[in-house]
């Protein structure tokens, strides 16, 4: 009787302590990722953002296409300073109004009605070109500046023919080259002439 207590006291204590040994594995075990309860903020934040690498790709294509444009312009200046040809020597018989001191006159008298800057006179070669440098770029100014020019060719040189060439400076500023030819005894050349020292004076530094 006594051996049947002690024998069934031994299995209650290893019953017991089996439990135990469970219970403390149970709680000794570490939190798996998935029964970890996330904070609001955790669940709902979206990713960060990428940053954005910087690059030089597009800017180096915009400067070489700038510098092939430079490039073309230039060539084509040269090309219409060929075309041009040579300079053009002061006729005898030139009319008194067209000759260097008549035309400065002229000229400075129109600059001072329309309330522009005389930039440039030009009178080493037949004829004489000017150039003026005018406040306010709208239309009705350029176009005005231009009517006038043609009165006076019209008026002042013999009724000379008006060839203006136009530059815009900035948002406020432009310039204008202007000479007179004759009016129906230009010759190809002559004006070809002119339209290049028109160009040369407004592009040119001088």
């Amino acid at each position: 009787m006594t051996a049947a207590r002690t024998a069934l006291g031994a299995l209650v204590g290893l019953g017991v302590g089996l439990a135990g040994g469970w219970w403390l594995a149970e709680a000794d075990e570490p939190p798996r990722p998935d029964d970890v309860a996330r904070t609001p903020s955790e669940a709902t934040a979206p990713p960060a953002p990428r940053r954005a690498v910087p690059t030089t790709e597009g800017c180096d294509d915009v400067e070489r296409q700038l510098v092939a444009a430079r490039f073309e312009v230039a060539l084509l200046r040269g090309q219409l300073r060929s075309y041009g040809g040579q300079a053009v020597p002061w006729p005898d018989d030139a009319p008194a109004d067209q000759r260097p001191e008549a035309f400065a006159e002229a000229f400075r008298a129109f600059a001072t009605e329309e309330g522009v800057e005389v930039t440039e006179l030009d009178c080493g070669e037949y004829p004489c070109a000017a150039v003026v440098e005018v406040e306010g770029i709208d239309t009705d100014r350029q176009i005005g500046i231009q009517v006038a020019l043609a009165r006076l060719a019209a008026a002042g040189f013999h009724d000379a023919r008006s060839v203006t060439h136009l530059r815009v400076l900035d948002d406020e500023t432009f310039r204008v080259a202007w000479s007179a030819v004759p009016a129906g005894g230009a010759d190809d050349d002559l004006t070809r002439r002119v339209d290049t020292r028109l160009d040369d004076l407004l592009w040119t530094e001088h």
